[in-house]
């Protein structure tokens, strides 16, 4: 594959390093710079890249069909938004991302590497340091799951399942994943069941702890200085990723932040479990009779101006705050979301539960019911799914 370089824009760094970008797309509008600038979140991985790969050029796009990069005559195409991605999910303080990016993302049998130049590519980026800093983010559940899998097809070293493994014989076997297609196809083939095992285990935990305060959630959320809040924040939904906790904001703080689709943020808003959506009263009637009337409760009233107040405050915020709480790129808040209480059976209350939803612009207000009915069909698709292919 090539590409035509004069459909690129060439900008030059202080140390005399190149990048090109695509003429087609405003990166400018992307990043949502306010002014000229050549910076851009992780840039400094890739000029380290290149600085020690002077023969390469690189060549930056946001074209889908690149997705996540195209190895090329003159180096490499790379979708911009797969890059930072990437860099995002192996942790703020990893050095050589860009080599682990191209290192793991990187199909070598549809580039036309001679034997050699394939040993060479590997040992160049699929260092220790670069496997062991993508891979510090998983559960060790996970981890021992991936080297199951793989003593299942070879014994790798000495590995005996039996005794704990060290980090050496970890990286020698996760470098045969990124490198051995027939492992990472049996790899492949376990993680939909490993998905499954865990959203299962999040539908368990909700169900038995609807008793609980809003503390009690954010602290199983926030469990271990944070070490499973990416796994356990997939309660919201499969479709949010990389949430931030507690982030400050002009001195308030909300309570998560997750991107949908790569394009918008969204906030979400945590109360209890055992709150009430309405605070409902009855009164007798002249005639003997009973009326029932519902209200917005207490703690629904305050969450409302709440997260609408965090929306504000994230809008107006500098550059300077948002990077503070580890955002890059200001992206709009596509709703706010309200988690509180339990769904009733009884059918006025779902009468009143969705008039008040249906009121609430631009606020999307779910019951911990909710939360575990999405969980449970999630599941369901996940199971169907995995033995329709097995």
């Amino acid at each position: 594959m090539t590409v035509n370089p004069t459909d690129f824009r060439e900008v030059i760094y202080p140390d005399g390093q190149k990048l090109f970008f695509s003429k087609k797309h405003s990166f400018h509008d992307h990043f949502a710079h306010k002014r000229k600038t050549t910076k851009f979140p992780y840039h400094k991985n890739i000029l380290l890249f290149l600085k020690e790969n002077p023969a390469i050029n690189i060549y930056f796009t946001l074209d889908e069909e690149a997705k996540p990069f195209k190895k090329i005559e003159q180096g490499f195409l790379i979708n911009m938004v797969s890059y930072s991605e990437f860099c995002k999910t192996i942790g703020t303080k990893t050095g050589g991302r860009s080599k682990a990016f191209l290192g793991q993302n990187l199909s070598l049998k549809d580039i036309n590497f001679t034997d050699n130049d394939k040993d060479e590519f590997i040992r160049a980026n699929a260092s220790e340091k670069n496997i062991v800093g993508a891979v510090q983010s998983l559960h060790p559940d996970v981890q021992k799951k991936i080297m199951d899998s793989l003593s299942s097809l070879e014994t790798i070293n000495t590995y005996t399942p039996k005794r704990e493994i060290n980090q050496n014989e970890f990286v020698s076997a996760f470098t045969r994943f990124l490198t051995d297609s027939s492992v990472q196809a049996a790899f492949y083939n376990q993680l939909p069941h490993i998905q499954i095992e865990i959203l299962k285990s999040h539908i368990k935990f909700l169900k038995e702890n609807l008793d609980k305060n809003e503390t009690f959630i954010q602290n199983w959320i926030d469990e271990d200085d944070g070490k499973f809040r990416k796994q356990r924040c997939l309660i919201f939904g499969l479709e949010y990723v990389d949430p931030k906790r507690e982030g400050q904001v002009s001195g308030k703080k909300f309570d998560i932040l997750a991107e949908q689709d790569l394009e918008h943020h969204v906030i979400f808003e945590l109360k209890s479990p055992k709150d009430e959506i309405f605070k409902i009263t009855e009164e007798s009637t002249v005639a003997g009779g009973v009326t029932t009337e519902y209200n917005i409760s207490p703690q629904l009233s305050r969450a409302i101006p709440e997260v609408l107040g965090y929306k504000g405050l994230y809008e107006k915020a500098s550059n300077e705050e948002l990077q503070k709480i580890g955002v890059n790129v200001r992206k709009p808040i596509r709703k706010c979301v309200i988690v509180l209480g339990t769904k009733k059976d009884d059918p006025v209350w779902k009468d009143n539960f969705e008039r008040v939803s249906n009121c609430l612009n631009g606020i999307e207000l779910l019951t911990y019911n909710h939360l575990i009915e999405r969980l449970e069909n999630t599941v369901k698709n996940l199971e169907e799914n995995t033995s329709a292919i097995t």
